[in-house]
């Protein structure tokens, strides 16, 4: 008798769970439907410390990001309800070169005009600011409070508004991220279920 390929896996499989059973035991099987297809799944979990550096783009910014650094630190209050979501979005913007000030407010509000065009970048920084209801308690004058009300005005206004709204800054999210890096992680999130962990 003449068995497939694909069906010695399920036969495998239904061998050993049909093995004798311990006293008091039932037998259990599992039964395979061998002409269908079967799908089998892949996820992908891929560091953030990996993605995000392959994001930067071939030429560097230098002074003139620098120069864009808010003033004092009184300016840039941490907020005391969510120290973990904004010591990530620091960390983030650290690894893509992006000093802390209007550049991180005007990048930020452009990611999420266009959160497909700018994925996976646009996915990682904004899961930080999902805060659900504890939005309404963020204080402010907070860092994490104007990272929230500049990725609102992107989603709400679009990316001319951000331009409008962070000037300041000369360098938008098309300069500051790499293209071609962009569209290579969203061709591998087409073709691998790829999830960003910290």
């Amino acid at each position: 008798m003449f068995l497939r390929t694909a069906c010695l896996p399920a036969l495998l499989v239904a061998a050993l769970l049909a093995a004798p059973a311990s006293a008091g035991r039932q037998k259990r099987f599992v039964y395979f439907n061998h002409q269908s297809d079967m799908t089998v799944g892949l996820l992908v979990g891929v560091p953030i410390s990996v993605t995000l550096p392959s994001l930067l783009p071939s030429r560097s910014w230098g002074r003139s990001l620098d120069e864009t650094r808010l003033p004092s630190a009184e300016d840039s209050a941490i907020d005391p309800a969510f120290p973990e979501q904004e010591d990530r979005l620091q960390q983030y913007f650290a690894h893509l070169q992006i000093p802390e000030g209007p550049c991180q407010l005007r990048i930020l509000c452009e990611l999420a005009s266009s959160p497909e065009e700018y994925f996976p970048a646009s996915e990682i920084l904004l899961k930080e600011l999902d805060l659900g209801a504890g939005a309404e308690v963020l204080q402010s004058e907070s860092r994490l409070a104007r990272l929230l009300t500049a990725s609102k005005v992107g989603f709400n206004k679009g990316a001319r508004q951000c331009k409008a709204d962070y000037g300041a800054c000369p360098v938008g999210a098309d300069d500051a991220l790499s293209r071609f890096g962009l569209k290579v992680w969203q061709y591998l999130a087409s073709k691998l279920n790829i999830s960003f962990k910290n």
